[in-house]
Protein backbone atom coordinates (compact mmCIF):
# COMPACT_ATOMS: atom_id res chain seq x y z
CA UNK A 1 0.00 0.00 0.00
CA UNK A 2 0.91 3.44 -0.63
CA UNK A 3 -0.05 6.96 1.90
CA UNK A 4 -0.90 9.65 -0.83
CA UNK A 5 -1.68 13.09 0.66
CA UNK A 6 -4.46 14.95 -1.17
CA UNK A 7 -5.00 17.97 -2.10
CA UNK A 8 -6.27 20.64 0.55
CA UNK A 9 -8.99 21.67 -1.58
CA UNK A 10 -10.68 18.67 -1.36
CA UNK A 11 -11.32 19.21 1.84
CA UNK A 12 -13.31 21.83 1.42
CA UNK A 13 -16.11 19.63 -0.29
CA UNK A 14 -17.26 17.75 2.79
CA UNK A 15 -20.24 16.10 2.35
CA UNK A 16 -19.81 15.42 -1.81
CA UNK A 17 -18.34 13.42 -4.35
CA UNK A 18 -15.12 14.90 -5.32
CA UNK A 19 -13.18 14.55 -8.51
CA UNK A 20 -9.15 14.90 -8.14
CA UNK A 21 -6.40 15.16 -10.50
CA UNK A 22 -4.22 11.54 -11.25
CA UNK A 23 -1.75 13.02 -8.90
CA UNK A 24 -3.75 14.09 -6.81
CA UNK A 25 -2.89 17.70 -6.60
CA UNK A 26 -6.28 19.55 -8.10
CA UNK A 27 -9.45 19.10 -7.58
CA UNK A 28 -11.86 18.92 -11.03
CA UNK A 29 -14.82 17.89 -10.00
CA UNK A 30 -17.68 18.07 -7.17
CA UNK A 31 -21.38 17.67 -6.74
CA UNK A 32 -23.66 16.21 -4.65
CA UNK A 33 -23.68 12.99 -7.35
CA UNK A 34 -20.50 10.76 -8.60
CA UNK A 35 -22.21 12.10 -12.11
CA UNK A 36 -21.69 15.79 -11.35
CA UNK A 37 -18.37 15.70 -10.15
CA UNK A 38 -17.38 13.16 -13.45
CA UNK A 39 -19.28 15.72 -15.63
CA UNK A 40 -16.86 18.43 -14.30
CA UNK A 41 -13.61 16.43 -14.35
CA UNK A 42 -14.48 15.53 -18.38
CA UNK A 43 -15.31 19.43 -18.96
CA UNK A 44 -11.97 20.14 -16.96
CA UNK A 45 -10.35 18.05 -19.82
CA UNK A 46 -9.23 15.72 -17.14
CA UNK A 47 -9.34 12.04 -18.50
CA UNK A 48 -8.12 10.17 -15.41
CA UNK A 49 -9.91 11.58 -12.23
CA UNK A 50 -9.82 9.79 -9.40
CA UNK A 51 -13.66 10.02 -7.69
CA UNK A 52 -14.10 9.58 -3.88
CA UNK A 53 -16.75 10.54 -1.33
CA UNK A 54 -15.09 12.82 1.04
CA UNK A 55 -17.13 12.02 4.50
CA UNK A 56 -17.56 14.79 6.72
CA UNK A 57 -15.08 13.35 9.14
CA UNK A 58 -11.68 13.08 7.07
CA UNK A 59 -8.47 12.39 7.66
CA UNK A 60 -5.76 14.58 5.71
CA UNK A 61 -4.13 11.19 3.94
CA UNK A 62 -5.88 8.90 1.99
CA UNK A 63 -4.08 5.07 1.90
CA UNK A 64 -4.28 3.62 -1.60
Amino acid sequence: MKETQITDDALNYKNEWVAVSGDFQRVVGHGQTPEEATDQADQAGEEHAILFFMPSRWPDRLVL
